[in-house]
């Protein structure tokens, strides 16, 4: 083993500390000089003590008299100084040459030798002899020199001189050097080291092709350096059963391309640098879990770091570009197992690449040492680990690695998936380009760096457990870890996939992202959970945005908040499971996911819904381009997104175009616990057929109703074409008061004002509205404001009730109305002016503005000369309409309602103020028929509603009735013998029939139209609610039938008839039933497929050669139960 000084800068800060804590005999260490008298040559030794022990000192020796010509060196173990003070060596550093030595004999007590102790003098000299003490263990770099060529060594004289023992030369416990045979006679195959050989040192066996199989005994402790290089036809390897090898050094059996199998000894500490590297026979490498194996270096296995194009990906840097495969020179291992603490970092490297490019590893175990002391350590997977082993299917890390390195299983193509349980780190790349079809990040992982699982095209699912942390946001994102990015711009990173991009190719699924990304990782499902502290959406805003490829997230019970753009433009996403627990939801969180449909319902303690967050702007497929309108859609993809609003009871804001553009959205619901609803929050949503306003919106910050639901788009059909009903709910308003153009431009069928404090019907407020035909004002309204009807042009009838006090100018300007009827007897009905009016004017009269130079101060009166007015006599209404040449109809405070039965009981009428609604009486009685509702007309096609239809003359009602069905039970005919029936998918004759109508009934083959792979004759089937034994088969039942290949005859058939499965086509099993006692004549005849017949008939079971006797034309081997 390598014996060295304290080189490093730690061990010296500690040597220093000895010596001042422990001086040694008032010198410093390394400066002990002591002259020995060696035959009367003075020898000089300069001491310095070991590192291992306070009592030793290494040597190094020279001649005291330059001019000295000895021709023996006797090397001591211990020396006395002038002082009488004795110095006990045991290593030896150096060795002085003089040409004239001849001999140089080594006392016992010295163990170890440093490197290059024996120098060129001694290597050239044919004259020198070396004489080593059996004490010698340690030979610290070998004495074979390396020739001028890397690949060749020099065997200096004297070594070549030193005598062998059965093939080995030795130096004192060290097997230093296995001389090849000068010819075939002289050859040994086979090397077994001696007892008590502490060490092969350096370079022992060097490109000795003589040697095929070693055995080495437990004493050995360290494999120097080459010893075994290029051993060609080294096969076998033994090391004994009680190995206490520590050390394999660097290259030790480099290029033993026979070597096929070895097992790694428990006590191997260390396997150096390419250890095994060349081996490339080397299949089997047997690390036990007992092993202390602690540190394994750079290239032990014949593998190397290479370079892993990223072109794939994108406009990425090739991960280690200056790297090149090394071929050939790496094992061939299929399996192996690696103790935790011999992967890491060590002193002056790491082992990056150890398996890099290996196509045999299949599965890899990463376990415990057998050094208790290591229970706490945790693997660290260098760079490039396992980069390119296409055929790795199984890692087991079994909670024991800590750190997977930078591209650790990068193009790992053959593994699907990895268990990373107590993982920490997963570094840059460290996936990259990996077979992972699915993948769980841990709770234990802190740290995910950049395009870890980029290009791992076959991963659809993520489940992410971990809040994991990043140099800043950018890295935390799921864009940067899965490379979804098209670019890198210094840290920061751009998803590949923009909104322009979406416009002119739009994506809407998985399957349509990875075809037009197909190098990518493209992520279907994503599952994150909640560790106790949060989830990995708490790791920045934007975390999951930019996934295209997403369709499925799960988001965890507990989970109170989705962050800022949490999947802002996941354009192929369509489900979320949300967790009855959020709260809020985040500005952008779901921007621009054209597919997402979302059951707020479910959402029971949703309090705040941010900005833009479920947002859909102008696009194909749902995203905006600069420069696009804001106020038309021009999309080719119209389907996907939210189909209705319908917010919980809980919900309090609702931020700035929140649900902007969702196209297909039918339904919204406001609730009334909403306080604050922003600007364009609700607007173009083009499919909107009902709009329910429970919030009060006059209580509302930050927007008008417009502004909220309109705007500007109020008058595009495309936009506001499909809206058929507004609720205003009871608390719309807590002051009653309605502003102006509340619904102006919008088209809708109904609109149901709830309101019990409404004073107003505002300005402008239904102007423009093509599709309202009926209106009821409310009871509490007392003003119907300027143009409040303005082109309502399907409205034809209207009541105003006795609340209202003032009908201003223009109300119903340019509508379709045809009748009104006014209650109030003292009506204002404001005249307009041209002229400016006073305030005491202001109560009948109101200032007009004329642009249109056709028009004139009489085209603005309130209600329009065609409109009939229906009123009081001598009302205000009268005197309007003879002022401006309406006509008059006088109307009665009181009418009539009439109840027409139509030959049912009687109804008493009822006697109904004016404009007021009738009471629905109790529902006639007519022997033989059902009341369907009352109506208007006698044909009975106009339903009557009497909380809609208000009373404002008399009226008949008239009563629909429905003629009740017979009560009489059908009855069914009796069963025949002989007659066909249907059951199920088949047809049956009736072979007997008793007066109970029970029998015995045969089946005879498909019903028309039906076919089945699998037949199973029933024991029984019902007719007519009466039971029928199946006790035959037809003949010819199922004659050539191409469908049928599994039959299972039941256990009331006794007969089964002639050819009644002849020729089926692909008829392979058969069971006949326990009571079958006759077969008919080729009832199983010529049957292709045939393999099994099981036969539960007892009868049929005795019947000898039943192959012959029933299966007779079925020529090919079948077999019988």
């Amino acid at each position: 083993m390598k014996q060295k000084l304290m080189s490093s800068i730690g061990g010296c800060l500690l040597l220093a500390f000895l010596l001042l804590a422990f001086p040694i005999r008032g010198q410093a260490a390394d400066s002990i000089t002591v002259t020995d008298d060696d035959n009367g040559v003075k020898v000089q030794y300069e001491l310095s003590q070991r590192r291992d022990s306070a009592d030793t000192y290494s040597a190094a020796i020279s001649f005291a008299d330059e001019d000295a010509q000895p021709k023996e060196l006797h090397i001591k173990s211990k020396v006395t100084d002038e002082n009488g003070t004795s110095y006990a060596i045991r290593d030896i550093k150096s060795v002085a040459y003089k040409d004239s030595l001849e001999s140089v004999k080594i006392a016992e007590g010295i163990t170890s030798m440093a490197e290059g102790v024996w120098g060129k003098g001694y290597a050239d000299s044919d004259t020198v002899t070396i004489s080593f003490p059996s004490t010698l263990e340690d030979v610290e770099d070998g004495f074979l020199n390396w020739d001028k060529k890397p690949d060749s060594v020099i065997v200096p004289k004297w070594l070549s001189k030193m005598k062998p023992e059965k093939g080995v030369v030795y130096a004192g416990k060290v097997a230093v050097y296995v001389p090849k045979a000068e010819n075939d006679a002289s050859k040994v195959s086979e090397i077994t080291f001696k007892d008590g050989c502490t060490q092969i040192a350096h370079k022992a066996l060097f490109k000795n092709t003589d040697v095929t199989k070693v055995n080495i005994p437990a004493s050995v402790k360290a494999i120097g350096g080459a010893a075994f290089a290029g051993c060609t036809k080294l096969s076998q390897v033994n090391f004994a059963a009680d190995a206490q090898i520590e050390d394999l050094d660097w290259r030790a059996f480099y290029d033993c391309t026979a070597l096929i199998s070895i097992k790694i000894p428990d006590s191997v500490t260390r396997i150096g640098t390419e250890t095994f590297s060349g081996c490339t026979s080397l299949a089997t490498i047997d690390i036990s879990k007992k092993s202390n194996l602690t540190q394994i270096e750079y290239g032990a296995f014949g593998y190397y770091p290479y370079k892993i194009d990223l072109k794939s990906l994108g406009d990425f840097s090739d991960i280690n570009p200056s790297g090149t495969l090394k071929d050939g020179l790496g094992v061939k291992v299929k399996e192996i197992y690696l103790p935790k603490e011999s992967i890491k970092n060590y002193k002056g490297g790491s082992a990056a690449g150890l398996f890099a490019g290996c196509t045999t590893l299949e599965k890899v175990t990463i376990g415990s040492s057998g050094d208790s002391k290591a229970e706490l350590t945790k693997a660290e997977l260098p760079y490039e680990m396992f980069a390119g082993c296409t055929n790795l299917t199984t890692v087991n890390m079994d909670k024991n690695v800590k750190t997977i390195g930078t591209a650790a299983f990068a193009e790992c193509t053959g593994l699907k998936s990895i268990d990373l349980t107590e993982v920490k780190e997963v570094m840059s790349y460290a996936f990259t380009k990996a077979g992972l079809s699915e993948v769980t990040i841990p709770s234990s992982v802190e740290k995910i760096g950049a395009i870890a699982f980029g290009g791992c095209t076959s991963l659809e699912t993520m489940t992410l457990e971990s809040r994991w942390s990043g140099e800043d946001s950018e890295s935390r994102r799921m864009v940067n870890i899965l490379g979804n990015f098209s670019y890198a711009k210094g840290k920061y990173s751009y998803n590949m996939h923009t909104s322009s991009e979406q416009v002119n190719n739009p994506i809407r699924s998985n399957e349509e992202f990875r075809e037009k990304y197909p190098g990518q990782t493209a992520i279907k499902t994503l599952i994150i959970k909640n560790d106790g502290e949060g989830t990995a959406l708490d790791n920045s805003s934007a975390f999951a945005a930019h996934l295209v490829s997403l369709e499925n997230v799960t988001l965890p019970e507990g989970m109170k908040t989705i962050p800022s753009g949490a999947f802002k433009q996941c354009f192929s996403l369509k489900k979320v499971v949300f967790p009855s627990s959020i709260e809020t939801i985040g500005n952008n969180a779901f921007d621009s996911d054209v597919n997402l449909d979302i059951d707020f319902t479910k959402l029971t303690n949703l309090n705040s819904i941010g900005d833009y967050a479920f947002s859909i702007i102008n696009a194909n497929g749902g995203n905006s381009a600069e420069g696009d309108s804001y106020t038309k859609y021009k999309d080719e993809i119209k389907d996907g997104g939210i189909k209705n609003i319908i917010l919980p009871e809980s919900v309090k804001t609702i931020g700035s175009g929140a649900f902007f553009g969702q196209r297909n959205v039918k339904k919204i619901v406001i609730p009334e616990s909403v306080t604050s609803i922003q600007g364009q929050a609700f607007q173009m949503i083009p499919a909107l057929e009902e709009l329910e306003v429970y919030a009060s919106l006059d209580k509302v910050s930050g927007s008008s109703f417009n502004e909220v639901f309109w705007s500007n788009t109020r008058n595009d059909s495309t936009i506001t074409g499909k809206l058929k009903k507004i609720i205003l709910g009871e608390n719309y308003s807590a002051t009653g008061k309605i502003g102006s153009a509340l619904f102006y431009g919008l088209d809708f069928d109904e609109i149901d004002i709830q309101m019990n404090n409404i004073q107003n019907l505002g300005s402008s407020m239904f102007m423009k509205n093509k599709k309202l035909k009926s209106f009821t004002v409310p009871k509490t309204v007392k003003v119907i404001n300027q143009a409040a009807f303005y082109e309502t042009t399907a409205l034809k009838d209207i009541t105003i009730p006795k609340n209202v006090q003032t009908i201003d100018v223009e109300a119903f300007r340019k509508s379709g109305l045809e009748k009104i009827w006014i209650l109030n007897k003292d009506l204002v009905i404001k005249e307009p002016t041209i002229e400016d009016v006073t305030e005491e004017e202001s109560a009948s009269k109101t200032k007009v503005y004329i642009y249109n130079p056709k028009e004139t101060v009489e085209d603005f009166i309130a209600i329009p000369k065609n409109v009939t007015i229906y009123g009081y006599a001598g009302s205000t209404a009268e005197a309007y309409a003879q002022k401006n040449g309406n006509k008059f109809v006088v109307i009665n405070p009181e009418n009539k309602v009439i109840f027409d039965s139509v030959g049912g009981s009687k109804v008493e009428e009822q006697t109904i103020e004016c404009g007021e609604f009738a009471k629905k009486p109790a529902a006639p009685a007519k022997e033989g028929y059902t009341f369907k509702g009352w109506y208007t007309n006698k044909e009975c096609t106009n339903a009557f509603d009497f909380d809609k239809d208000s009373i404002k003359e008399e009226t008949t009602l008239y009563a629909k009735w429905e003629k009740n069905s017979s009560s009489k039970p059908e009855t069914k005919p009796a069963i025949k013998k002989n007659a066909k029936v249907t059951s199920g998918k088949y047809i049956y004759k009736v072979t007997s029939v008793t007066k109970n109508q029970t029998g015995t009934i045969q089946i005879c083959g498909f019903a028309k139209g039906k076919k089945a792979a699998t037949i199973v004759i029933p024991s029984t089937i019902t007719i007519n609610g009466k039971k029928f034994k199946v006790t035959s088969i037809a003949p010819k039942a199922f004659l050539k039938n191409k469908t049928v290949k599994k039959v299972v005859i039941g256990n009331n058939v006794k007969v089964v008839g002639t050819k009644a499965f002849y020729n089926a086509k692909k008829l392979y099993t058969i069971t006949i039933g326990k009571n079958v006692t006759t077969i008919k004549s080729q009832a199983f005849g010529k049957l292709p497929k045939l393999k099994k017949v099981v036969v539960r008939s007892k009868k049929l079971k005795k019947l000898k050669k039943i192959k012959k006797k029933i299966f007779k034309p079925v020529k090919h081997k079948f077999t019988i139960k």
